[in-house]
């Protein structure tokens, strides 16, 4: 059963994040926002992005964006614990009209 849906506005520097950086503070954020229902379960996180991977190895982040290291690899902690990350169903649809994510 879906707990919701969420998208983020940037503010100042998060303008200029990577698309890695701002799908990273956009899952933890909502992650973070659905805690006190969630509790300690395991929550399935579906992404259009491959963060999944990220996740797993933070050596493979593309240093692209402005986010600082260690905020980086908090936000990648949290997700770790809190969540289990999959790709959407629509990803591939999601794709062809965004165009591909590097």
């Amino acid at each position: 059963i879906p707990i919701g849906f969420w998208s983020q506005i940037w503010h100042g520097a998060e303008e200029r994040y990577s698309t890695v950086e701002k799908q990273l503070l956009a899952t933890y954020s909502a992650l973070q926002a659905v805690e006190p229902i969630t509790q300690t379960a395991e929550v399935v996180v579906k992404t259009t992005l491959p963060i999944q991977g990220w996740v797993k190895d933070l050596t493979h982040i593309p240093k692209t964006g402005v986010a600082q290291s260690q905020t980086v690899a908090r936000w990648v902690a949290y997700l770790s614990q809190r969540s289990r990350l999959s790709s959407s169903p629509l990803k591939e649809e999601l794709q062809k009209i965004l165009g591909p994510v590097t």
